[in-house]
């Protein structure tokens, strides 16, 4: 008994001890999950600091060029906000000429980008083009300045040249600054990031976006208004002294910054590659035309203008002779193959240059239609008609997570597919909305000008917020056009090609704006003493009328691109299966085989 009552005792105790493990297990476990849900808030809290103030994970020389990016877009939307009603109103030299001398230098902003990336990828590099184009950006932006504060010469209501003559001057130096320096910020802040960090690498590309549009936003908003107050003079010197801290800050740093090596220039490697493709072409021409006989030539010509064999057009004709020189023996048949396929996607986005003639003018023919319209605000205070550029970088940054967010979901919800194309010409007919709203305030204005001759203000129902509807639209069409374009470029481009495209993308803004010096010069000044206060109205209806024939150029270029597309497709699945079929053969110099 006494041996059962220590056995039952032990068994007791035995059932105690595990029950207690059991508990202590229990509470060890709650604690532990108790733990990892703290934890996981904790981590949940310091990623979102993370991410609101991720550029204190950048590189100290990263931020600096944020900064860098964040000062120059302020200057040059500021000083391009207050452009168009300097030369209209403080030159005197009228709507047209404002417009010409405005686009003008857009043109040269956006077509001095390839010339930066030339210099950049050859033996000059990176930071030297950047510092070297900033000190031109601030010399030119000091000529205009001083063109503002140049006294005026004969009558107040004189055309100024002697000041006009110096803006341009000014003009063309800034132009080939801003333009040269464009593609090279964003690459130069990117390389100082490590490539295998590419969250933080596209963290970058985002904080380097939202400086551009708070630099404009602050530029547009502030530079307008002060004009108002300390005059033309004063307020250019702000943005040429922004540009000079540019280049101080920039060049402090030139210690602390990486630099990648330097590799042959993919865009001079184009241009060769281009040039002597055309030479070729033109020597194969007249060869072809005195060597070879009639029925061969036909079929060469035959080859190159076909739509369905434009792939086979640079080779037919010269296989019409034996004998035709080599010029591109330095380059692979790769290399030749990637610029074709470019050309080709240039060629398939020649409706681009349209749109940009149209957007960029929300800075020039909208600005100088907020002039003829009722600028009153309250307590008697006039708003600057240059003021109502404000609201497109405001505008863009609500539409873009909302359309990415929003609407495209919802339209792909709708069962609808959500193509580049499709995307690309919805933009088109949003523009031409957009400009047919412009329209119909400019007829309302000159109507109202036929009824009351005399009137110095329009009624308060023409008031220039009457412009923020087009404005909208306008900028839901970049939305769509813009951002998918680059896309489309980007995504269609071989991988040797990006940045090739890239620069093409900017060539288009830079023809677009070309577009609007050509009708501004040759048909529209021609015309202004003809047609009188209607050439505003005459200036509307020829782009509403180009856009049209741009939707139709775009339909066609869109079913030949689909053509092209599936041509490629088959073509990659032909190669991919002769790969296939093709054996793999091992190197004599390594037993384990090299492919």
């Amino acid at each position: 008994d006494e041996y059962d009552k220590i056995g039952s005792s032990k068994v007791d105790q035995a059932q105690q001890t595990e029950e207690g493990a059991e508990i202590s297990t229990t509470d060890i476990n709650i604690d532990s999950i108790e733990g990892t849900k703290n934890e996981k808030k904790g981590n949940k809290i310091v990623n979102f600091f993370k991410h609101l103030f991720i550029f204190f994970q950048f590189p100290f020389v990263a931020n600096v060029i944020i900064l860098v990016e964040l000062i120059e877009r302020f200057a040059f939307y500021g000083f391009k906000a207050i452009l168009v009603l300097y030369i209209s109103e403080e030159l005197n030299f009228g709507d047209e000429y404002s417009k010409i001398v405005t686009h003008a230098f857009i043109v040269t902003a956006y077509f001095t980008p390839i010339l930066g990336s030339a210099f950049a990828d050859s033996k000059v590099g990176r930071f030297w083009t950047i510092f070297v184009l900033t000190i031109v950006y601030a010399i030119g932006e000091a000529i205009i300045t001083l063109s503002a504060f140049l006294p005026k010469s004969g009558e107040p209501d004189d055309k100024q040249w002697v000041k006009l003559a110096v803006s341009i001057v000014g003009l063309f130096f800034s132009g080939l600054g801003t333009g040269g320096i464009k593609p090279n910020v964003s690459t130069y802040g990117a390389d100082q990031i490590d490539e295998d960090d590419k969250d933080l690498k596209t963290s970058f590309f985002s904080m380097f976006y939202f400086s551009i549009n708070l630099g404009s936003t602050v530029s547009t908003i502030l530079l307008p208004i002060l004009k108002q107050y300390i005059g033309y003079g004063w307020s250019f010197l702000i943005p040429a002294v922004s540009i000079a801290v540019v280049a101080l800050i920039f060049g402090i740093f030139k210690r602390k910054y990486k630099n990648r090596d330097i590799r042959d220039t993919i865009v001079l490697n184009v241009i060769v590659i281009v040039f002597w493709g055309v030479i070729s072409t033109i020597y194969n021409f007249f060869y072809t035309l005195v060597r070879c006989t009639w029925h061969k030539y036909l079929k060469g010509l035959f080859f190159c203008f076909c739509p369905s064999r434009l792939d086979d057009a640079s080779y037919q004709i010269p296989n019409l002779v034996d004998d035709v020189p080599n010029w591109t023996k330095r380059y692979t048949k790769r290399q030749v193959a990637d610029v074709k396929k470019a050309i080709k996607i240039a060629t398939c986005m020649v409706f681009v240059p349209v749109f940009w003639a149209l957007y960029d003018q929300h800075a020039s023919t909208w600005v100088l239609q907020a002039k003829r319209m009722n600028k009153s605000f309250f307590w008697d205070i006039q708003l600057p008609p240059d003021a109502i550029q404000a609201s497109n970088p405001i505008f863009i940054l609500l539409l873009v997570p909302i359309f990415d967010r929003i609407v495209y979901p919802l339209i792909t919800k709708c069962k609808i597919k959500l193509t580049p194309m499709r995307k690309l010409g919805a933009g088109l007919v949003i523009l031409f909305v957009s400009f047919a709203v412009s329209w119909i305030i400019e007829f309302a204005l000159m109507i109202n000008k036929q009824h009351h001759p005399d009137q110095v203000e329009p009624p308060l129902y023409l008031h220039m917020f009457l412009l923020l509807p087009q404005n909208f639209l306008l900028c839901m069409a970049e939305v769509l056009f813009s951002i998918t374009g680059l896309e489309f470029a980007y995504d269609e481009a071989p991988s040797s090609m990006k940045s090739i495209m890239s620069a093409v993308w900017l060539l288009y803004i830079s023809a677009g704006n070309l577009i609007v010096v050509f009708v501004s010069f040759c048909v529209v000044v021609p015309l202004e003493n003809t047609i009188g206060d209607w050439i505003h109205v005459f200036s509307i209806s020829i782009y509403l009328a180009l856009t049209l024939l741009n939707i139709v150029l775009f339909v066609f270029i869109s079913i030949w691109w689909g053509e092209q597309k599936r041509f490629y497709a088959k073509l990659e699945e032909d190669s991919n299966a002769v790969m296939e079929d093709t054996p793999i053969e091992l190197s004599q110099n390594n037993e384990e085989g090299e492919i």
